[in-house]
């Protein structure tokens, strides 16, 4: 693949966990990616195993000053835009009466602010390429898993998100999706899977057993491939079938 047409592609959190995952993929595709997150060790270890085509910025999302670098980084380095994978998560556990303000703040700023301001800013460098967007969201934003109050709303209200910017993004020919995973064993997923116990989530899970970041990764090279080109507004779910 030329450099002029190899694809360009953000992926926020793509240090570790489902980003890094999601990040190899996509390079050992052969395409560009830039990859953001606030800790620049794991950055620059994914960047040193593909130095050809992996880039990467230091940046908290939830700071509109450093976020609004990523976007313009990108053109520089790739000169387009074909996909943006909202992958950047914070996970805040805790009961209803457990949890504070500030929990629910986090949890919004990172998971659900932060990803439509990337939005916007992507916007018109996918315009130009026809491109696609891809959300990262949980399969608790539909199940109702007591402790994931925090988490789950944002999840739910990025479903909803993701279905709003699908149909008002659609006549740009800008395709909106998101990739929804179920338990799956991560330095953040495993809170979640530690609390329960993993053996809980094998039984909730039709294919008993918890997931590895390679089986959201593959869902979400799908989703932004010409394969899924007539897919838009959807959340799919890559779970295991863990809500049925």
């Amino acid at each position: 693949m030329s450099a002029k047409e190899q694809k360009g592609i953000i992926v926020t959190g793509g240090g570790t966990g489902i980003g890094r995952a999601i990040t190899e993929t996509f390079a050992a595709a052969g395409m560009l990616v830039l990859i953001t997150g606030r800790r620049e060790a794991p950055l620059k270890e994914v960047c040193e195993k593909y130095p050809e085509n992996v880039f990467h910025l230091v940046a908290d999302i939830t700071d509109s000053t450093q976020r609004n670098r990523i976007v313009p980084l990108a053109k520089e380095r790739m000169g387009r835009l074909d996909t943006l994978v909202n992958n950047a998560g914070l996970l805040r556990m805790g009961n209803l009466v457990d949890s504070t303000d500030e929990d629910f703040e986090d949890c919004w700023a990172t998971n659900l602010v932060a990803p439509a301001g990337l939005m916007r800013d992507a916007v018109p460098l996918l315009a130009e390429s026809k491109g696609s967007i891809v959300n990262i969201s949980s399969v608790t934003g539909r199940a109702h898993i007591p402790g994931t109050g925090a988490y789950g709303s944002t999840k739910a209200a990025l479903h909803h998100l993701t279905t709003i910017c699908a149909i008002e993004l659609g006549p740009l020919g800008i395709r909106v999706n998101a990739v929804s995973p179920g338990a799956t064993r991560t330095d953040m997923g495993g809170v979640a899977i530690d609390a329960f116990g993993e053996g809980a989530f094998e039984q909730m899970t039709p294919l008993q057993r918890v997931g590895i970041p390679s089986d959201i990764a593959k869902a979400v090279f799908y989703v932004a491939s010409e394969d899924a080109g007539w897919v838009t507004g959807q959340v799919i779910e890559a779970s295991g079938g863990m809500s049925l």
